[in-house]
């Protein structure tokens, strides 16, 4: 229909015919031809990587087209064009099943899959690049990789993904196969059934796979380049066929494959069974697998397979194969019944192969559908499964059930399982004969347990025949059970222990004696660590109060945390070797800071230090011993440690302990010792840097007498001292190596002198034959000239290098000239064959006749030269009268003519053009023309300069200010220049024209500013009396001082404006530093918004003390927005606090939002006080104590915000010090101050403390008040009961505002009220203990300072918060008071007073 315009021939196959609208695809070895329709580019690409289709790319869509078909089959999206990144399985239409599948990517980490037929698709999103993809021969598997080299598989249908490889070179399928061949580095992978990914093939290899070869026999071989020779690896045909088969559901084929390997497996076998198979690496060809060894797995499979498609006889063939007998049998009966009942389908083949596969409640569903009961009762009896069968019969309601039952009981019997038939008895109700059954099977513990459940106690003899039948089967614990249950509590209990049940007998015991719980608890221990429960057997020696056991358990169980637990109540030298053996567990773990824990509370320093030497951590084992050891120890232990690691070979770590202790000699003199010397070096410039020089040069010496002369060069050089080097190899007459250094160190210079002293003092021949022969004659020579001994110079050119006689006489000239010797530097000049230098010398010093001389008689030519120059020197003095006859004199005109173009002087260059150079008279006079040309421009600066300067001639003044102030930047770049013409403006309209005085001064000084002259602008203003302008104008141009200047005489009502524009300009510029000068507040609120906190200090430190104070405070406070609450403290501690101004307010607002934190607040820290308490106290000291003007309401405020901050700090004190006591009676202090605490927090706190030092009844009112908060917290519409604390100074929970956050997970707190219902079965009371008051009598909280009725306050204690009611002792600093107990309990440990923290001694 179409003409073809193009055609091309691809690959020796592919015929591609291009129509105007169509294009023509052919593969001429199958002769199938495809036109479709399509609009050519001329810039299709054509890939023939499929033998069963065309792609074609264009405009970045990929098209498939399949030979044979007259449309496109497909069309992607696609710019990646690579064949290793497209893969299409497209089937044979005459396929059975037909495959149109592509693969390619959407991304670079992005893979598509598409079945053309069925329009779905798949995407695999990867995380790396992907550098290959192929689809396997069915499309159901693909197999990529990717640019980390890791090789992927995927499964289509299960949508699965695994890693085959981690590094793989090379990948590809079986050609006709779902074999996969891989290379990894230098191993050859081989999976004949993908599907069983763990199921590989490997063999080592020492190349490079090229390709994967089909043979002519059918058979598959991987090739594998070595370099030199080319080895071939045949793959298992009969493993990639038997995988073929199965997958095309070819069980036949499969099975006639697997009839042939067996075949094959009996002929490769020998006489005497053994394998006759022999390796044929000779020819270069190995095989990889063995489906020998796969047989079994592959028989199985296909049995599997063909019992799954119904095909009895093929399966029955495999489980024959395997030795099977059974299974085979099973399968013979299947196909018999099959063939039978006419199918498959007949309800017995069902129920048989559901009993094959042990679906027995399916088998009797099939059964039952058809009626058949009694095939099912029979199926269950065969297989001996009576429970089910008696249950069938009674669902059924079965005739034959009582005969049943009775064949059940007699073959139970006859088998000798009394215990079932017992069971079967039992549940009839027949407890007597169960009994005798179970005694009778030898079951004790079931006839024990009938006679619990029926409370069968009235025949005693059977009670005893059954608790000795227990014992005899030694069933201690079920004996004791049964005797505890016959109330026989001692023979229980002695059965208990002898079973070792100590949990019953520890039981029985709670109950009946009470007296004997301790002992069993440490017996309990005691079996328990026999049986090396070591853990277990903690806890019940705790419980037994044996602590010393209960440590040495919790050792050797390793809970290590336990054992530290237990020691806080032990004596510290029964302590001491239990907490070695704990520092040096932590220490073998590596858990180095407990173990310096352990080790410090136990006293080992020294073995601590030693840890840490061990490590390496000097800076901690310096710790360590700074503070423990004495000095002269210290020095000992390093001292010795350091010779033991130096003896040991360890240099650098005894360096580091010679240097904590200041010997840094000593290990200098190691490592001199151990001829380490860098090293030595690397200390002496470190810590002795003063002697770093002579040491280099001692080394020097040391080496050079050593003959190490190299070395010995090194650190001469090293010490700044060379000299001694060369002197070194002159000695040795080492001649080379001296010049060398002196010309690598000295320079050119000290090379020169070198050589040339060398020559003088080995004197004669031999030392100019020494520098003739090293070419050192030059140098020396040089040297001598350069260091004005021209004698020696003349003496060594003479005998080493005449040639450079005439540069000896040259260079001696110049030095005659340069000392003014003129007539001998002419001489020398001459003789140098340089007579011009010595024209130039005479000319230079303008003798002119000496000059004309010595050119006459020796150099004639420039004699020219002299006439010149002296023009040239007669036109520096503007005689150009005489310049121009010396120019005519040195024939040289046209420079006459050139001096007076460039004077103007266009007159005198034509007369000498036409005395001496007629024919350049034209071409001046034309250059005179030009250059009046050019001047006469009125855009240029020449022209109105000259304009300005006739007008002011003229004493046309108006004009020529015009002139000049229509000259611009364009016209004149100079800007100077400029200046200066507009200054000519204003000068001339000062001068002569004032009635334009202001209106000239405006305009000048308004191009000076645009010119950044702010300063002459205003001047020119100034002048003109225009002082505002003039202000402003500098102000514009940043120069505020003189605008300030200004303004202040002339017009006061401008400072302002200058100086906020001063400040505006600074602010926006970010200069807070000059800023700062002007305006300090303003800085300081620039650098504090900007966060530069540091800087802002030190501005307020320059103000003043309250400033600081009130920029800490602000700070303070913005951290505490942020929610920093430590780092708000730590900036008051550090710059202080002051009642003053506002801040008050402020240190109230950080102190309630420290003290109500609940971020370090959990009872999982390591304390229950936060780090910010400590801080917040010394804070509000402070400001209590500074004297300051505070309001009433602010001081209580911040009086009771102290107190708060005092208690909570010192509880954590307290914590420290193991003072649990005092730690209780603070924290229920502390509920005083819930208000501002947290609430929840304190409550949990208070109920903890009180329940350690079992405080139950304190506690569980603590603990309920808990819960209640956490109740409420979750669900507000409840109500809290206060009862309890009416009679205490705590605050009502409503006094604040309570947040809706637990602070607690709920485990923490199911466990607290599990506690609450436990104490609240018992006998304890919900009322907190109480005392009289000592003015009216009522009872009040024995905690309270206040008595709700009379109001009557008693002091607080400064220690615990309680009331001071015995004894009482005072601080003699702050006079604080406290009770005489408390105050003893906590000095003694912290040596201070707690509430001035100044030093304090117990009173008695």
């Amino acid at each position: 229909k179409y003409e073809i315009t193009k055609s091309d021939i691809y690959a020796d196959r592919y015929y591609v015919g291009r129509t105007p609208e169509t294009l023509i695809l052919c593969d001429l070895d199958t002769q199938k031809v495809s036109e479709i329709e399509w609009i050519a580019t001329g810039k299709e690409k054509f890939y023939f990587d499929n033998p069963t289709v065309c792609m074609v790319f264009s405009g970045g869509e990929l098209s498939v087209v399949q030979y044979g078909e007259n449309e496109v089959i497909g069309q992607v999206r696609t710019e990646h064009m690579n064949p290793h990144l497209i893969s299409t399985r497209i089937s044979e239409p005459d396929e059975k099943k037909q495959i149109k599948k592509i693969a390619f990517l959407l991304d670079e980490q992005s893979v598509r899959i598409i079945d053309l037929m069925q329009n779905i698709d798949a995407t695999i999103s990867h995380t790396a690049k992907i550098d290959w993809l192929e689809l396997n021969l069915r499309g159901s598997k693909l197999l990529f990789r990717d640019s980390r080299r890791t090789l992927h598989l995927y499964d289509i249908e299960d949508d699965t993904r695994i890693t085959l490889l981690n590094f793989c070179d090379y990948a590809q399928w079986v050609p006709g196969s779902d074999a996969v061949v891989a290379q990894s580095r230098d191993i050859l992978y081989v999976w004949y059934r993908i599907e069983q990914t763990d199921e590989v093939v490997t063999r080592d290899i020492k190349g490079d796979i090229e390709e994967i070869e089909k043979l002519e026999n059918g058979r598959t071989q991987v090739v594998v380049n070595e370099g030199l020779n080319r080895v071939q690896y045949l793959l298992d045909g009969d493993l990639i066929a038997f995988d073929t088969a199965l997958d095309d559901m070819q069980l036949v084929r499969a099975m006639q494959i697997m009839e042939q390997m067996d075949e094959k497996q009996v002929l490769k076998k020998g006489p005497k069974g053994e394998s006759t198979r022999k390796g044929n690496a000779e020819d270069g060809t190995y095989e990889l697998g063995d489906s020998e060894k796969s047989r079994d797995a592959m028989w199985m499979q296909l049995a599997a397979i063909a019992v799954k498609a119904q095909e009895f006889q093929i399966a029955e063939r495999a489980y024959a194969a395997l030795g099977d007998v059974s299974k085979a049998r099973v399968m013979s009966k299947l196909d018999r019944l099959v063939k039978e009942n006419g199918g498959a389908d007949h309800y017995l083949v069902q129920a048989q192969i559901a009993i094959h596969h042990r679906q027995f409640r399916k088998a009797e569903a099939i059964y039952m559908e058809q009626g058949r009961v009694d095939c099912a009762l029979n199926m269950y009896r065969r297989l001996f499964k009576w429970g089910d069968a008696l249950n069938l019969a009674r669902s059924q309601n079965h005739p034959k059930l009582a005969d049943l039952a009775a064949e059940y009981f007699s073959y139970l019997l006859s088998t000798d399982q009394q215990e079932i038939a017992g069971k079967l008895k039992e549940q009839e109700g027949d407890y007597v004969q169960a009994l005798n059954l179970y005694l009778q099977g030898g079951y004790p513990a079931e006839a024990a347990r009938v006679v619990t459940q029926q409370r069968l106690t009235n025949d005693s003899q059977l009670l005893e025949k059954i608790a000795d039948r227990l014992l005899q089967k030694e069933l201690y614990s079920k004996a004791g059970k049964f005797l505890e249950n016959l109330n026989y509590n001692q023979r229980a209990l002695d059965a208990y222990l002898k079973g070792n049940s100590f949990r019953e007998a520890v039981d029985l015991c709670r109950r009946v004696f009470p007296a004997r719980v301790v002992q069993l608890q440490e017996q309990w221990g005691d079996y328990l660590a026999s049986q090396n429960q070591m853990d277990a057997a903690c806890a019940h020696y705790i419980e037994a109060g044996q602590n010393m056991k209960a440590i040495d358990a919790a050792i050797r169980a390793k809970q290590w945390k336990k054992a530290v637990q237990g020691l806080d109540n032990v004596d510290e030298k029964l302590a001491q070797p239990y907490l070695k053996r704990i520092a040096q567990h932590y220490r073998s773990e590596g858990e180095l800071d407990l173990a310096e824990r352990y080790y410090v509370q136990g006293s080992f320093y020294i073995d601590a230090v030693r840890m840490y030497f061990e490590q390496a951590l000097w800076d901690k084992a310096h710790s360590i011993a700074l503070t423990y050891l004495s000095e002269d120890i210290v020095q000992k232990l390093y001292v010795s440690n350091a010779k033991e690691l130096e003896s040991r070979g360890k240099l650098k770590d005894a360096t580091e302990l010679y240097i904590k202790v200041q010997e840094v000699d000593l290990a200098i003199h190691m490592y001199k010792k151990n001829r380490q010397y860098d090293e030595m070096i690397d200390l002496v410039s470190k810590y002795r840097q003063e002697s770093l020089k002579d040491t280099h040069h001692e080394l020097g010496v040391q080496f050079e007498r050593e003959g190490n002369f190299r070395r010995a060069e090194q650190h001469y050089l090293a010490s700044k001292k060379w000299q001694p080097a060369v002197d070194m190899y002159r000695e040795q007459e080492m001649w080379e190596d001296a010049l060398r250094v002196a010309k690598k160190e000295g320079g050119v210079v000290e090379y020169k002198k070198t050589a040339f002293y060398f020559a003088i003092s080995v004197g004669g021949d031999a030392g100019f034959e020494f520098l003739t022969k090293r070419g050192l004659g030059e140098l020396a020579v040089q040297y001598a000239i350069e260091n004005a001994q021209f004698p020696e110079a003349f003496h060594i050119a003479t005998k080493t290098c005449k040639h450079k006689l005439a540069d000896v006489h040259y260079q001696f000239a110049l030095a005659l000239e340069d000392e003014g010797h003129f007539e001998r530097a002419e001489e020398e000049f001459i003789k140098a064959n340089k007579p011009k230098e010595a024209i130039d010398m005479y000319t230079h010093q303008h003798q002119w006749d000496d000059a004309m001389r010595v050119a006459s008689t020796h150099d004639p030519i420039s004699i020219t030269s002299v006439y010149e120059e002296q023009g040239r020197v007669a036109q520096e003095q503007k005689n150009f009268k005489g310049a121009e006859n010396f120019y005519i004199n040195a024939k040289k005109p046209e420079s006459a003519i050139k001096m007076y173009q460039d004077n103007n002087q266009w007159q005198e260059a034509i007369r000498v053009g036409r005395n001496h150079v007629p024919h350049l008279v034209s071409q001046i006079e034309t250059d005179h023309h030009t250059y009046m040309a050019n001047t006469s421009d009125s855009n240029t600066l020449d022209y109105r300069r000259s304009q300005a300067r006739l007008m002011e001639s003229r004493e046309k003044y108006s004009e020529a200010i015009e002139q000049y102030l229509a000259i611009d930047e364009r016209m004149c770049p100079d800007k100077s220049e400029l200046e200066k013409l507009l200054e000519n403006a204003w000068t001339l309209a000062q001068r002569f024209v004032p009635h334009r005085g202001n209106e000239v001064a405006s305009k000048v000084a308004g191009r000076l500013a645009k010119m950044n002259k702010h300063k002459k602008a205003a001047q020119i203003l100034q002048a003109a009396g225009l002082e505002r302008k003039a202000v402003e104008i500098l102000a514009e141009g940043r120069h505020y001082g003189i605008a300030r200047q200004l303004a202040s005489k002339a017009a006061p009502d401008l400072l302002r404006k200058v100086d906020e524009a001063h400040q505006e300009q600074l602010v926006n510029e970010g200069d807070t530093d000059k800023l700062s000068e002007i305006n300090p507040s303003a800085a300081i609120e620039m650098y504090a918004n900007k966060g530069e906190w540091d800087k802002v200090y030190q501005l307020a430190s320059k103000q003043s003390k309250s400033m600081v104070i009130k920029c800490a405070a602000m700070h303070a406070e913005l951290e505490i927005k942020n929610g920093d609450l430590d780092r708000a403290v730590k900036i008051l501690v550090k710059w202080g606090a002051k009642a003053e101004g506002n801040n008050c307010g402020a240190y109230v607002r950080i102190a309630r939002a420290v003290l109500d934190d609940t971020s370090t607040s959990s009872k999982t820290k390591n304390s229950i006080v936060p780090d910010s308490h400590i801080g917040l106290i010394q804070v509000l000291r402070q400001v209590m104590s500074s004297g300051g003007n505070i309001g009433g309401e602010e001081k209580e405020e911040l009086e009771k915000l102290r107190r708060a901050a005092h208690f909570s700090s010192l509880r954590r004190r307290c914590e420290e010090l193991k003072l649990d006591k005092l730690v209780m009676k603070q924290s229920v202090s502390i509920l005083r101050f819930s208000d501002v605490l947290p609430l929840d927090v304190s409550f949990y706190h208070a109920g903890e403390t009180c329940r350690q030092q079992n405080k139950r009844e304190m506690a569980f009112v603590f603990f309920n008040r808990f819960i209640d908060i956490c109740d409420y917290i979750q669900d507000d519409d409840m109500d809290i009961d206060e009862t309890e604390f009416v009679h205490t100074d705590i605050p009502s929970v409503h006094s604040r505002e309570i947040t809706r956050k637990l602070n607690f997970d709920e485990p923490a707190v199911e466990d607290i009220r599990e506690w609450a219902l436990e104490a609240g079965m018992s006998d304890i009371s919900n009322e907190l203990p109480t005392r009289k008051c000592g003015q009216c009598g009522t009872g009040m909280f024995i905690g309270s300072t206040s008595c709700h009725n009379c109001r009557c306050k008693l002091p607080e204690c400064i220690v615990t918060g309680w009331p001071v009611t015995g004894s009482k002792v005072s601080c003699s600093k702050c006079h604080g008071v406290a009770n005489k107990e408390d105050w003893n309990a906590f000095v003694i440990k912290a040596k201070v007073c707690p509430w001035c923290n100044e030093r304090a001694a117990p009173v008695y």
